[in-house]
């Protein structure tokens, strides 16, 4: 399973859970049109999910962040529905999921945070995404051998 199997598995989830009730998203402090979700989906594992939302409650994009306990690190993935994509909103929610996020984390009195990203050749959209917000590519090969793109970056806050 490569990384866009991955978090379109996770969007067909989170949309699955919101449309059965099992999850409620909630307004962002920063944002009236950014909706957020935290959960531990693994123990000692904290999950961050971003979302926009149309005026049906449908989602049309996410951010996750999901904290690693062995590491330290923070990784992030952004899915934008298939109908909706090119259209900019994968910048709007990387942008504003990682302003969130941030904030959130600095009301906590943390002062930095290493966050990561990996992305498959050939998703170039994700691919601008990653540099311009994440910064630190580097180009890996997956336990397949298959050439990636790894992103790390530490943020101070």
């Amino acid at each position: 399973m490569n990384n866009i199997d991955i978090i379109e598995a996770t969007y067909q989830a989170l949309c699955d859970a919101l449309n059965k009730g099992v999850i409620k998203f909630k307004r962002t402090s920063l944002y009236d049109d950014l909706f957020y979700c935290k959960d531990m989906p693994a123990e000692n594992t904290h999950r961050f999910t971003y979302a926009s939302l149309n005026e049906k409650n449908e989602v049309l994009a996410i951010c996750v962040f999901i904290s690693s306990p062995n590491n330290g690190l923070i990784d992030v993935a952004w899915y934008v529905r298939n109908d909706h994509r090119g259209q900019g909103l994968g910048k709007k929610i990387v942008d504003k999921s990682l302003s969130d996020f941030l904030k959130m984390l600095s009301a906590y009195h943390i002062s930095k945070i290493i966050i990561t990203a990996t992305i498959d050749t050939g998703n170039d959209a994700s691919i601008k995404l990653a540099r311009k917000f994440i910064g630190g590519e580097e180009i890996m090969e997956n336990d397949q051998g298959e050439e990636i793109y790894s992103y790390l970056n530490v943020f101070n806050l």
